[in-house]
């Protein structure tokens, strides 16, 4: 049975001439309004778009290369004149389970930024479309409460109410077997597809891990619930996959 957990993605930038929001396009094919119909039950629309998206993605690939050279685009273009006052915190795992703030200023974070997109794009135009993720209550129910906990909490982390990890939390919750988990915090982005490509481009986390999940083709549930404000964080995610 396999595990994850790992750093999250936190980007914070001082001012606003960072690369801006690709454009949420939201296009349905007849089986996305299909599935996203079907999380009208306990998903809120943002949520049912979220897991929309990210199938999206997965069914095609080569497309969100195409959003992602956007978007790199807008990073070559920045890189110009980086302005020296931009700064991003990333969380930088020191020990197992321990983190601290790293702080990334001017063109560095350009630098990383494009590097981690051109890496994304030549993935995913080289890799065939993944199945899809098909929502369920019982996981949502899971991530919808490590959201709440994160909010009373004030910050993002993995570790949830009673010290209990990802495993143990959706095990508690889930209605059905399982033999791997995942979860994905992501904050900052109110745009759906910009939250999608930064999970995607992964930047600033060596192992890409977070990428990793979201093109992982054995996962076949999952679920997004937004947690909105987390303390210093805002619009925040839970995202949480099982097979």
């Amino acid at each position: 049975m396999r595990r994850y957990l790992f750093v999250f993605l936190s980007l914070s930038c001082a001012t606003g001439l960072r690369a801006q929001n690709v454009p949420d396009t939201l296009r349905w094919k007849g089986e996305e309004q299909s599935m996203y119909s079907s999380m009208a039950g306990y998903m809120s629309i943002r949520e049912r778009m979220m897991l929309t998206e990210i199938n999206r993605m997965r069914s095609n690939p080569a497309l969100y290369a195409e959003f992602a050279s956007v978007y790199l685009a807008q990073l070559e273009a920045g890189l110009q004149a980086p302005p020296t006052d931009l700064t991003l915190i990333v969380k930088k795992e020191m020990a197992p389970g321990f983190y601290v703030d790293d702080t990334l200023r001017g063109r560095r974070i350009f630098e990383d930024d494009i590097r981690s997109t051109r890496e994304l794009i030549a993935q995913l135009q080289s890799i065939p479309p993944l199945p899809p993720l098909v929502p369920d209550p019982c996981l949502y129910r899971a991530a919808r409460a490590h959201g709440s906990f994160l909010q009373s909490a004030g910050d993002l982390s993995h570790i949830g109410t009673g010290g209990s990890d990802i495993w143990q939390r959706i095990n508690s919750e889930a209605c059905f077997s399982f033999s791997s988990c995942a979860e994905n915090l992501v904050a900052y982005r109110e745009s759906i597809r910009q939250t999608v490509l930064d999970l995607l481009i992964d930047a600033y986390v060596p192992t890409r891990i977070h990428r990793k999940i979201m093109l992982d083709p054995g996962f076949n549930k999952a679920v997004c619930a937004e947690a909105g404000r987390v303390g210093r964080y805002p619009s925040a995610w839970v995202m949480n996959l099982v097979h």
